[in-house]
């Protein structure tokens, strides 16, 4: 028993593609080698299953009927194709019978190794049960008529291809022999844009001897399902609905009547065709969840769906509904193009057709046409803030939610005295002075004006580089004096308390005020302040709208963990798999790995960076010391004094005079000392670091010789706020400055004084505090809901006794 060769052979077998070579030498040594002349039956209709089948070479023809006689399964098997094996996995008799048509080389496992197999490599079992391919023909409109049961026999009937860009999937003029489906990616048909869910190849296959009227090639990489002539034949007579199926979508005309792209060009919808995808629900699916992040717009093609909000203060659930009709009736916007988190649940009510555009896909159909964008009609609100360019120190997941300056008053009150004074600058030139004073004044007229204009441009650009920042994350303050000075202060939006507006008569009037946002630091309350700021009250409303989403996700995200809980532990229905994006783009480039070191950057590694270094990462932790500018003034001193008084040596001491040894000892007691000097300034230096872990922050004070050290950390879960300050020009030139940790704990604030880079190390911060929180509430949802599929079972156990 086993077969020569095995490994070789069954890689030819793509159901064995994520065996290793030792899985599949053991599975040759179950397997038999059998010849199969034409016209022989391998199994009927009916029968138990004996084996399963490897076909090496030929052609198995596959047929069964119900019992009224009609067929439900025709198929012809090639190589590196199987058959039998859908009786041992649903313990049933055969559901066809197989006949050899052309002579066949055979691999046969029996059926009690085959299940055996099957519980050993639970990837072989989803590989012939093809779990994938039929959820995503539940999404795909066109096998809409075809129930689970049945799409399993579609599944056996298709071949799945693949093709990198620009390669020609069939020519025009060539036989028509294929039918496709586009599981992913982009296909130009013709002149015509073909994407996932729709299908192409249709032309042509009624007549035995059709041939091709356009080129089909793809244009990204492409994930199709191949159909066969013969099989594309039998699905419209097994299911008369399938014909009536195969009619093109017209998502370009579609998109026309669509309300976000109504000022979009034909040239556009042509391209924006090439971009979105095309779905299938089912009544009662459900599209997304609320909190969750799905950055797709959606369009009705056919059917309907309800739209459920739930509010977390309320405990009331709205509802919308929505239906498909003459003009296109789409959704989505913000999730699209401000990339917000859904804030509804929505579930289909009827059948269901949906075009959808994902976030990467459209990013692509922007980078092809920039002008696309300037056509768009969205909503007022979705326009405005699309409009906010985001800003360097935003996380990869964050969007601005509102970005505004000092209210126009500010920069008023700040330009008064300027103008005042440029205003008298120009008086002067209607004053006529006797003599030389009238020189005098001449001379000076253009220098106290050129200053007052530079006074009016400083106040102005002073005024400019001052934020006040609210994003899904975080509300930030940004204050900045050119080249003197630079702080910013921020609250992540799960640590604040209260947000508070105060407006005075002359607020009220002119519509601004003061936004106080509250966190709880060391038992006492910390403000972030926006003051002089335009229309307070809709920052309030931004804030705690974003802070309750925040709450209300945490809730959403446990009902979301407790239910992919139960689903994987007791089984669920199907689902329809909807690939997004439609189209698989490569994976941006990586920068490519560095080269060898060179020889300098080895021996300055061994040497002045071994111990002058400022920042060092190492196991996950960053640890910065204080910026080099702090080194030379610890040392610079001893270092002054070391080289006079070295210099006194050669000085006192030249080559002809005897040297007196109680000055030469006198000498070296003080060079000594001033080593000492020198090496305590730079250890002194060196001693003091700022660490940041994974999950705490620890600043470390230290004199050398462990005359005084002194250690602080704090855990992520007990920061506030974080800020950081540039005090002045010379710090901003040399970039260094302060970053202040403000925790809720018994450390009170935690200062990195004179640190490298503070707008990177309050960045770092801020990511890891980030990531903190999130890793904390996957493992306090993981322990909270971890035998909750145990509860379900006991219960059942309970009610059923």
């Amino acid at each position: 028993m086993g077969i020569a060769n095995a490994v070789e052979r069954l890689r030819n077998f793509w159901i064995f593609a994520e065996l290793s070579d030792q899985d599949l030498a053991y599975i040759g040594g179950l397997l038999l080698e059998k010849q199969a002349r034409a016209d022989q039956v391998l199994f009927a209709q009916g029968e138990p299953p004996d084996f399963f089948y490897l076909v090496e070479s030929g052609a198995i023809r596959e047929e069964g009927v119900d019992e009224s006689g009609g067929t439900v399964l025709r198929r012809t098997v090639e190589p590196g194709g199987f058959l039998g094996h859908w009786s041992p996995m649903h313990n049933q008799r055969r559901r066809a019978t197989a006949t050899v048509q052309k002579s066949a080389r055979l691999l046969a496992l029996s059926t009690a190794d085959l299940i055996a197999l099957l519980t050993m490599y639970p990837s072989l079992r989803a590989n012939l049960a093809r779990t994938d391919v039929i959820a995503r023909l539940l999404a795909i409109p066109l096998f809409r008529h075809f129930s689970e049961a049945q799409l399993e026999h579609v599944a056996d009937l298709l071949t799945v291809v693949e093709h990198p860009p620009q390669q020609t999937i069939f020519r025009q003029g060539e036989k028509a022999d294929r039918f496709y489906v586009v599981d992913r990616g982009q296909v130009l048909v013709g002149d015509r844009y073909v994407t996932a869910g729709n299908f192409f190849g249709q032309e042509g296959l009624p007549a035995r001897h059709g041939i091709r009227r356009q080129t089909a090639t793809a244009q990204s990489e492409v994930r199709l399902f191949c159909f066969p002539r013969d099989a594309f034949h039998w699905l419209g007579e097994w299911q008369p609905a399938f014909q009536q199926e195969i009619r093109q979508f017209d998502i370009q005309e579609y998109l026309q009547q669509a309300t976000e792209f109504s000022h979009c060009t034909t040239t556009d919808h042509r391209l924006l065709a090439g971009y979105v995808g095309l779905a299938r629900y089912r009544q009662g699916d459900i599209l997304y969840h609320q909190g969750e992040f799905d950055p797709t717009l959606y369009f009705l093609y056919e059917g309907a769906v309800v739209a459920s909000a739930f509010d977390q203060q309320t405990k009331q659930t709205t509802y919308h509904h929505l239906r498909a009709g003459a003009n296109g009736i789409g959704f989505g916007q913000s999730a699209l193009f401000l990339e917000e988190p859904r804030d509804a649940t929505v579930q289909a009510t009827t059948e269901t057709l949906l075009l959808y555009l994902h976030r990467t896909d459209y990013e692509h159909l922007v980078a092809a046409a920039p002008d696309i964008e300037e056509r768009l009609n969205l909503r007022p609100e979705v326009q405005e803030r699309k409009q906010i360019k985001p800003v360097s120190w935003m996380a990869a997941d964050e969007h601005i939610l509102f970005r505004r300056r000092r209210h126009g008053v500010v920069l008023t009150m700040r330009l008064l005295p300027a103008v005042l004074l440029l205003l008298i600058f120009a008086a002067l030139l209607l004053i006529h002075l006797p003599g030389d004073l009238q020189s005098i004044l001449r001379c000076l007229r253009p220098i106290l004006i050129g200053m007052s204009l530079l006074w009016v441009v400083w106040r102005y650009v002073d005024w400019q580089n001052d934020y006040y920042t609210v994003t899904n994350q975080r509300a930030v303050h940004e204050e900045k004096v050119l080249f003197i000075q630079e702080t910013r202060e921020e609250a992540p939006l799960s640590k604040i308390q209260n947000v508070n507006v105060s407006q005075d008569f002359l607020g009220h009037l002119l519509g601004y005020g003061k936004l106080a946002i509250e966190t709880a630091v060391k038992a006492e309350v910390s403000n972030l302040v926006f003051d002089y700021l335009d229309h307070p009250e809709e920052a309030q409303r931004l804030i705690l709208e974003q802070t309750r989403r925040v709450q209300a996700s945490e809730t959403l995200e446990t009902q979301r963990a407790i239910r992919e809980k139960l689903e994987a532990s007791v089984g669920g229905a199907l689902k329809p798999q909807v690939p997004k994006p439609v189209i698989p783009w490569p994976p941006e480039r990586t920068a490519t790995e560095p080269g060898p070191p060179s020889l300098w950057a080895r021996l300055a590694e061994a040497t002045w960076q071994r111990w002058f270094w400022i920042k060092k990462e190492q196991d996950g932790q960053i640890t910065w010391r204080k910026h080099w500018i702090r080194l030379v003034w610890r040392v610079g001193w001893p270092t002054a004094f070391l080289i006079l008084w070295s210099a006194l040596a050669f000085v006192a001491w030249p080559g002809s005079q005897e040297l007196h040894w109680g000055l030469a000892g006198l000498w070296v007691v003080g060079f000594i000392g001033l080593a000492f000097w020198w090496w305590w300034g730079f250890e002194n230096w060196g001693n003091d670091l700022y660490s940041v872990t994974n999950d705490r922050v620890i600043d470390i004070e230290a004199l050398p010789l462990g005359f005084h050290s002194k250690r602080t950390e704090t855990m992520f879960d007990r920061i506030q706020n974080v800020s950081y300050e540039i005090p002045n020009f010379i710090a901003t030139l040399l970039n260094y400055g302060t970053v202040i940790i403000s925790t809720a704990g018994a450390e009170g604030t935690l200062n990195f004084v004179y640190v490298r880079d503070p707008k990177g190390v309050q960045a770092e911060i801020f990511r890891r505090l980030a990531a903190y929180e999130d890793l904390q509430r996957r493992r306090q949802r993981e322990a909270q809901w971890a035998n909750l599929p145990d509860w379900f079972a006991e219960y059942d156990r309970l009610r059923q006794g």
